[in-house]
């Protein structure tokens, strides 16, 4: 059902709306518990939105996911120099 009205709103939704529900639909399927089947349906949307055909849609879609991974990875313990040259 989720798929089939997101899919209806996104073919009339300019790039800013589809952003905007891109970013949304990840978001819900990121941090809210939904059930296993409105999970799948979440799944197919967001496998689907891959195809859309702006680059800032594609983004929304993954930013989230990036976000929450890059969260979950473990620190380095160390700390990097940035790089330092000398003036001359």
């Amino acid at each position: 059902m989720i798929v089939c009205e997101f899919f209806n709103w996104a073919q009339s939704a300019g790039v800013a709306l589809r952003t905007e529900g891109a970013s949304a639909l990840a978001r819900a399927y990121l941090d809210s518990r939904l059930d296993a089947d409105s999970r799948r349906e979440a799944e197919i949307a967001l496998i689907c939105l891959a195809d859309d055909p702006s680059p800032r849609v594609r983004r929304a879609r993954s930013s989230r996911r990036l976000r929450m991974i890059s969260q979950m990875l473990p620190r380095p313990f160390y700390r990097v120099r940035p790089f330092y040259r000398k003036p001359s």
